[in-house]
């Protein structure tokens, strides 16, 4: 991501916005679809009000992701 991100600078306007964080399911789960589109727009109002990320909820692109933060399988 942060190579498409460096090569793509000056060839467009980016806004990168704070990742979800922790997402603890698995990508193809859709049950939880309704809770992450809920959790995004949180995370997106909380950007653009204070540029930061909302703790608990999202984190800045770079930041420290432990090895062990998988998704869980419940």
């Amino acid at each position: 991501m942060k190579a498409s991100i460096a090569h793509n600078l000056h060839r467009a306007r980016l806004h990168i916005l704070p990742a979800l964080c922790p997402v603890e399911l698995l990508p193809i789960d859709f049950a939880q679809t309704a809770d992450l589109i809920e959790r995004a727009t949180e995370s997106t109002l909380h950007w653009l009000d204070h540029r930061t990320p909302k703790p608990g909820i999202a984190r800045a692109l770079g930041d420290y992701h432990p090895a062990d933060h998988r998704p869980s399988r419940t």
